[in-house]
């Protein structure tokens, strides 16, 4: 069910205009029957955290409806895909975990060039 609204904010977000955080905002606020709301119901997150490996800074922490997850990887270029799979990371299979109901770490990577330690979970 799309409505001119919910579309608006995922052509936001794909241009980069908003934040996949300030996009999960918007479409929770406009409610309705959307995944979103689904995901509300089940309370389950995918979360991403980006950590500087050496000071343990956090560098970027963020939490997206599953549902909305979903849509977001139809939404990954080409380009950037590949980038994470050269990294070892199968984002075939970490979408498949997001209809199995697997709970927890579904990947840690590495970057050694950044010294970045990138971690995606579903709680």
């Amino acid at each position: 069910m799309t409505n001119p609204e919910r579309m608006k904010i995922l052509q936001m977000l794909q241009a980069g205009t908003i934040k996949a955080e300030e996009a999960a905002t918007l479409l929770d606020a406009l409610g309705g029957e959307g995944q979103a709301e689904q995901t509300r119901e089940t309370g389950k997150v995918l979360k991403l955290k980006v950590s500087d490996e050496r000071s343990g800074e956090v560098k970027v922490n963020v939490g997206v409806p599953l549902g909305f997850a979903r849509f977001l990887k139809d939404l990954i270029p080409a380009s950037e895909r590949s980038k994470i799979e050269n990294q070892g990371v199968d984002l075939d299979a970490l979408f498949a975990n997001l209809d199995s109901g697997t709970q927890g770490k579904l990947a840690e990577v590495e970057d050694v060039k950044e010294g970045h330690l990138i971690e995606i979970w579903i709680e």
